[in-house]
């Protein structure tokens, strides 16, 4: 085994201006990148490959904002 990791998040959106279809389309693609990250031992929590994945979401047309609390 690899290793075990387990994570949260919550993500919050308005469906006026994303529709349920364009949102799972997002997260499934986000799922996609994730699991090729993974898979090639690349640690997710590290922040270059969050950039990495959100610049790869954005190239490919995905809208994708950060959120400050």
């Amino acid at each position: 085994m690899i290793g075990e990791w387990v994570a949260k998040a919550l993500i919050v959106y308005d469906l006026n201006i994303l529709s349920e279809k364009a949102f799972m389309s997002w997260l499934k693609r986000l799922q996609e990148l994730i699991i090729q990250s993974v898979m090639k031992g690349v640690r997710i929590v590290d922040q270059d490959c969050i950039d990495r994945i959100a610049s790869q979401l954005t190239e490919e047309g995905y809208a994708l904002e950060k959120f400050e609390q």
